[in-house]
């Protein structure tokens, strides 16, 4: 009898992906907002016995599907353009299914931070989804790692960072790593830009694939650029004793020899506190 349930879930979710790509072919025509439903997580860990692992990966093919239908819409490189609001709960709905069939699977914790953070507004969930996996995965290092990034990057609470580094770095072999001077310099809540910096290359050190390793290089090279900025007004001050009032005094004074570009698209500049910002916000710009 339980198999018989186990053969209708995969029977469901075939029937799911079977009736998702007709509604697709339709859509092409028609404006068109959330037109699948994940079926219930709940569910399908109870009638799924040993296919779990199975519909796992299924799932998380699903969510790869789903990203690749957005790339083909077409528009610029900038990963993230084309995509829809439905769709990026879509692809979170997707990995999160896969997550809870198989909480050891690491893909699908990979490809939600690498990818789905571009929608800002599903960080916070994607960041407790992230520490679900790692008490799911306690050996590993790279989920609190994920978890630290984002609350330091994403959420501004380098407190939370912190302790997440440090469990990071517990959980690796070198106890002298860079995980424990991120996590010590966090706590001190100083030195934002450049830690950023230092966060990034760590991921596209560690990064599996090229695309991986292109979506961070872009984050990198902006926040290279208001790191720049940053530098140059600090300059400034030490050279004028005042401050500047836009980037074009920096550039004037000889203080900043160009304006960075920023890759998202954005214009870098200075607010009311002489800080310095991109109009990106490190999101693309359509």
């Amino acid at each position: 009898m339980m198999k018989l349930f186990a053969a209708l879930a995969i029977f469901l979710f075939f029937g799911q992906v079977f009736f998702q790509d007709r509604l697709d072919v339709l859509s092409e025509n028609m404006v068109i907002e959330d037109n699948t439903v994940v079926l219930p997580a709940a569910f399908l860990e109870v009638v799924a016995l040993e296919y779990r692992p199975l519909l796992a990966d299924l799932y998380f093919l699903q969510a790869l599907n789903t990203f690749g239908k957005t790339l083909e819409k077409g528009g610029t490189s900038v990963v993230g353009e084309n995509v829809s609001d439905w769709e990026w709960r879509l692809m979170f709905d997707q990995v999160k299914m896969s997550s809870a069939l198989d909480p050891q699977f690491l893909d699908p914790y990979y490809f939600a931070n690498a990818i789905i953070t571009y929608y800002e507004s599903l960080v916070p969930e994607i960041t407790r989804y992230l520490e679900e996996g790692a008490k799911e995965r306690f050996w590993d290092w790279e989920l609190p790692f994920y978890v630290g990034f984002n609350y330091f990057f994403n959420l501004d609470e380098p407190g939370k960072a912190s302790d997440w580094l440090m469990d990071a770095s517990r959980r690796t072999n070198n106890r002298s790593s860079v995980l424990v001077t991120l996590a010590s310099r966090l706590a001190y809540q100083g030195q934002k830009t450049e830690n950023a910096i230092i966060f990034l290359r760590g991921m596209i050190a560690q990064a599996e694939d090229d695309s991986t390793r292109r979506i961070y290089s872009m984050r990198l090279k902006s926040l290279e650029g208001i790191y720049l900025v940053e530098k140059a007004v600090k300059a400034y001050r030490q050279k004028f004793g005042t401050d500047p009032d836009d980037l074009e005094s920096l550039v004037g004074s000889g203080v900043l020899l160009s304006t960075p570009e920023d890759p998202y698209g954005g214009t870098y500049y200075l607010d009311e506190d002489k800080n310095a910002k991109t109009t990106s916000n490190f999101r693309p710009i359509h």
